[in-house]
């Protein structure tokens, strides 16, 4: 996917879905996992041009399978410190 154009959440979901695979520019993570490995995303995306996405409350192990976001503060909160 590129991220040349603005797509909406959904969109982005929905894509992600259709495709069933990440991009270079897209990471997916199981909120209830926390920040583990997210770093690592976010030190790759600042040598693309375009940046980075990372959707947060899909499942890759079940198929991208949206399994949502309980504490989405702490979770901001983790991601920003």
């Amino acid at each position: 996917m590129t991220l040349n154009r603005v797509m909406s959440l959904e969109e982005v979901v929905r894509s992600i879905r259709r495709k069933r695979c990440e991009s270079q520019s897209l990471e997916v993570r199981v909120a209830s996992q926390g920040t583990r490995k997210v770093y690592d995303s976010m030190s790759s995306f600042s040598n693309h041009n375009e940046g980075g996405i990372i959707v947060f409350g899909l499942d890759e192990s079940l198929g991208f399978e949206v399994v949502g976001v309980h504490e989405a503060q702490e979770l901001e909160k983790a991601v920003t410190a």
